[in-house]
């Protein structure tokens, strides 16, 4: 039989204590079969004697934590700098920690490919100005995303409507798990001839099969409604004929957050009035008998972290009826003035001719911009 022989520390003071376990039963301590030292605060545990399936972490199973620290699925309302969250959300289950101005995440750090990458404080952005394809490959981000559709054509030669912007929509706090996301960044609708021809509409942008609507063109000269869309297209100037006018709608696809607003409607009139404005991502086109400028649309951040217009309408054509009426319509937000067409990228309305031999100008094109935090 083996010996057992306990030898105290040569310089040592303190007294070692085994303590029997309170029960009837024999318990027996098995030793390794080799020389060496127990597991202690000071000693490393060896990977290699670890055996079979360890537990998911699971931050709802946490305890003891320091009292700056909150498991939740939601972000704690009035946090401090350096106070930690761990995000319980399902799919999510990251530590972050707060920087004084957002969350930065500490663990299951996202990566991702695609579009125009940026870095600026707090985040990454991938913008994109063209389709293409958003790559998830760690991690499971939430992310913030912006879709613009393609902004509506304005309307052919004088008091035509200006093109309605392309539907605007927004998304935050989104989790996306490892994988490819399709983009379709939809174009602005295309130049129309000098004559009585409407607006061209838009064309749809796509994150992952969620959509903005495409903007609404601009009515034509004489008597051709304004179209239906993200935004709507503005009506047009008309005929000395006493005929109420119809603008397009907005909102095209029915979503709460509206993505747009409608055009301007014109006046029953007496003589040929200008035409609508186009609708923007926040407010309808605007109109008087004189003047028509395009709707507002939005400022958004998430592409480089300084704002940047999207959404705005364009303008309606000048109209001959100028009794108490001056100066010049107005775009915002990358919609089209008169003769010019919507920013590229923004999805801005295009604005309509300002003479009888001008044509309606195209809409900007969309855009599409995901953006997580780092």
């Amino acid at each position: 039989m083996a010996k057992v022989k306990i030898t105290g520390h040569a310089s040592g003071s303190g007294v070692l204590t085994i303590t029997a376990p309170n029960t009837s039963t024999d318990r027996t301590v098995t030793l390794p079969d080799s020389t060496g030292t127990l597991l202690d605060t000071t000693s490393g545990l060896d990977a290699t004697k670890l055996s079979g399936t360890l537990p998911a972490l699971n931050g709802s199973a946490l305890t003891n934590l320091p009292s700056n620290t909150t498991v939740a699925t939601s972000a704690p309302s009035s946090p401090a700098t350096g106070d930690l969250w761990f995000n319980t959300t399902s799919g999510n289950n990251t530590l972050n920690v707060w920087n004084g101005a957002s969350w930065n995440q500490l663990s299951n750090t996202a990566s991702a490919t695609g579009g125009t990458e940026r870095t600026y404080t707090g985040y990454k952005s991938h913008t994109f100005t063209s389709s293409g394809t958003f790559q998830v490959t760690g991690g499971s981000p939430a992310c913030d995303v912006l879709i613009v559709a393609g902004g509506g054509g304005g309307g052919g030669r004088n008091h035509s409507g200006g093109g309605g912007a392309g539907g605007v929509r927004v998304f935050t706090s989104q989790v996306l798990n490892a994988g490819s996301y399709t983009i379709t960044v939809g174009a602005g609708g295309g130049d129309v001839a000098a004559s009585n021809v409407q607006g061209s509409m838009g064309n749809t942008s796509t994150f992952q099969g969620i959509a903005s609507s495409s903007g609404g063109g601009g009515g034509a000269s004489y008597d051709t409604a304004g179209l239906s869309g993200g935004s709507g297209g503005g009506d047009n100037g008309g005929q000395n004929d006493n005929t109420a006018r119809s603008p397009g709608s907005g909102n095209a696809g029915g979503y709460s957050p509206v993505e747009g607003y409608a055009g301007a409607a014109t006046s029953v009139n007496t003589g040929y009035v200008a035409g609508g404005g186009g609708g923007g991502a926040s407010e309808t086109g605007g109109h008087t008998n004189k003047i028509s400028d395009g709707g507002a649309g939005i400022s958004n951040a998430f592409s480089t972290g300084s704002n940047i217009s999207y959404g705005g309408g364009g303008v309606g054509s000048i109209g001959y009826n100028t009794t108490g009426q001056s100066g010049t319509p107005a775009a915002t937000h990358g919609g089209g003035v008169m003769d010019a067409v919507g920013a590229a990228n923004t999805g801005g309305g295009g604005g309509s001719g300002s003479t009888g031999s001008s044509p309606g100008k195209s809409g900007g094109s969309g855009i599409v911009v995901v953006r997580y935090a780092v």
